[in-house]
């Protein structure tokens, strides 16, 4: 567990109750959470503080598609870094989501383990360049 200080900011985007509950159960111990169950939602937590990682389900959320939520996400907050998790085994929408600037994905069911060793990865990776810079 990090100490409070160092906690990164994490916003988890996914309308499916089941899935945002063990998402948010799964990284608390790693960062402050934040959840959004819509594109507006999300949207709305990116200007009012800043977020580190964004954990987001490329999928249809009920107001947006997950591909455009992506690259609203990264026109209101181009520094966030995101995973995205899609139930889909299509590795094109992953893809596609790497390219509008995620840093990784799972798929679902996706792996307790290798989603927070990969969040914490994201995050610390993060914050020795911002001390390094």
């Amino acid at each position: 567990m990090m100490s409070n200080l160092l906690m990164p900011n994490i916003l988890v985007v996914d309308d499916e109750p089941t899935s945002r509950a063990a998402l948010t159960i799964v990284l608390r111990p790693f960062g402050v959470i934040s959840v959004a169950t819509s594109a507006e939602d999300a949207f709305a937590v990116l200007k009012e503080r800043t977020i580190d990682l964004v954990i987001l389900e490329l999928k249809q959320i009920p107001d947006r598609s997950g591909p455009a939520i992506l690259q609203e996400i990264k026109r209101l907050s181009p520094n966030v870094d995101m995973i995205l998790i899609t139930a889909r085994g299509i590795l094109t929408s992953a893809l596609a989501g790497l390219t509008h600037g995620a840093v990784g994905f799972l798929l679902k069911p996706f792996n307790a383990v290798e989603l927070v060793r990969l969040a914490v990865q994201i995050t610390q990776n993060k914050q020795v360049l911002a001390s390094a810079g």
